[in-house]
């Protein structure tokens, strides 16, 4: 430990890489780092309900389903335990996913652009129709200074098949707006809202599941969605939900 009280450096095993391509590996490996710095540093960045123009607008998210979903979502709540009872489950089950682009910045209900939204969904459906089903593998946990995720990548490039569908529908929309995606895939299954009360605890819970293999899943379904507060997590609505490979019109 430093003098401040944070670590030197990660502990635990090295993650396996397994097909994961070597600059995702590095991307995930730098994010783990901040994120164990923070939290056991008590600087951990913290998320809070959203206001008109804040983070959680309107984005385009994969569902994961089956076993391996219900195994992320356990684990969601494992780690909204070990981290605190004020964190966000964002993984749990029927809320976990994994975002392929946000659209834009959060608009409260009053200020819904329903147009826009039915633009969106016509775009997805172009971009749907050139993409086939994405493949996801999930492998691993890490932390971020903000959160709890899992590693995940696509083992047949199929995701990224679909990303560039998407970049190119919505050039226009896309350019006007700012927002970028990193370049890796995974899925939070935490968001800090408050400093996790026993750091230790919860950076020795992570570790201890580096290596842990969750399954690969086959999603053939794109959404676009917007995010609500509950009372415990941003749950993402649906608004369009397109078949991947799929003519458009057909949802």
């Amino acid at each position: 430990m430093t003098t401040d009280g944070a670590p030197n450096s990660p502990r635990g095993p090295r993650p396996r890489s397994g097909d994961l391509p070597f600059e995702a590996t590095r991307h995930f490996d730098r994010l783990h780092e901040a994120g164990w710095l923070a939290v056991g540093a008590g600087r951990a960045i913290t998320d809070t309900v959203p206001a008109d123009g804040g983070r959680w607008g309107m984005a385009i998210v994969l569902r994961p389903t089956g076993a391996a979903a219900r195994r992320m979502g356990e684990l969601a709540e494992e780690a909204a335990v070990v981290a605190g009872p004020e964190q966000w489950p964002t993984g749990a089950d029927t809320v976990g996913h994994v975002t392929v682009r946000a659209l834009e910045p959060f608009r409260d209900q009053s200020r819904r652009d329903w147009k826009r939204e039915t633009r969106f969904a016509e775009l997805l459906s172009l971009a749907a129709a050139e993409a086939g089903p994405v493949r996801l593998a999930f492998a691993g946990l890490s932390l971020s200074p903000a959160t709890v995720f899992v590693r995940a990548h696509s083992p047949d490039g199929s995701a990224e098949v679909l990303r560039r569908a998407i970049a190119d529908a919505f050039t226009d929309d896309l350019e006007a707006t700012g927002f970028v995606r990193d370049p890796v895939w995974y899925l939070t299954l935490v968001h800090f809202t408050a400093q996790p009360a026993d750091h230790e605890r919860l950076i020795s819970w992570v570790e201890a599941r580096r290596n842990l293999e969750l399954g690969e899943v086959l999603l053939e379904r794109v959404e676009l969605c917007r995010y609500d507060f509950d009372g415990r997590v941003m749950r993402p609505g649906t608004i369009a939900a397109i078949g991947l490979g799929k003519a458009r019109g057909q949802r």
